[in-house]
């Protein structure tokens, strides 16, 4: 998939703010545009599963996959033919693909719906890799 400059980092920490007699949050900051493009890169290479999101008939499918990041393209391995992944790949490679890290472990006696994490989502479009030699390359570099 080629990651379009629409990336997205979206950054989750808790903060907690004290309004009053109560305790409020700040849910995200979002960071986006050529200024995030290192953080992105970052969380990508160190990130190994996110969820590829597809649109069927305007119904979403949205599947687990595993990755490779190399500068401005993400990497899916997989079978080329059936599998209905590549059936609506097929009719439409539009196609967005997010992946979450944790910044903090949760601890069981935590009550706290919030916690910190970080995402990237992508945006663009999937294509196979036609080419033996480049699919060989790109097997090897995995």
């Amino acid at each position: 998939m080629d990651v379009k400059e629409q990336n997205y980092l979206y950054n989750v920490r808790q903060r907690e703010v004290r309004r009053g007699n109560r305790m409020e949050t700040s849910p995200y900051t979002i960071t986006e545009g050529p200024e995030a493009r290192d953080h992105i890169e970052r969380v990508l290479k160190q990130t190994q599963i996110g969820v590829l999101g597809l649109s069927n008939d305007n119904f979403p499918y949205v599947v687990p996959m595993n990755h490779l990041y190399l500068p401005g393209h993400l990497i899916f391995h997989g079978p080329l033919s059936g599998g209905k992944k590549m059936e609506i790949i097929s009719k439409n490679p539009a196609a967005c693909y997010t992946v979450t890290r944790a910044l903090q472990q949760l601890e069981p006696d935590m009550l706290s719906c919030h916690s910190e994490y970080e995402s990237v989502i992508c945006t663009g479009k999937v294509y196979s890799v036609e080419s033996l030699e480049e699919r060989a390359e790109l097997v090897g570099i995995w």
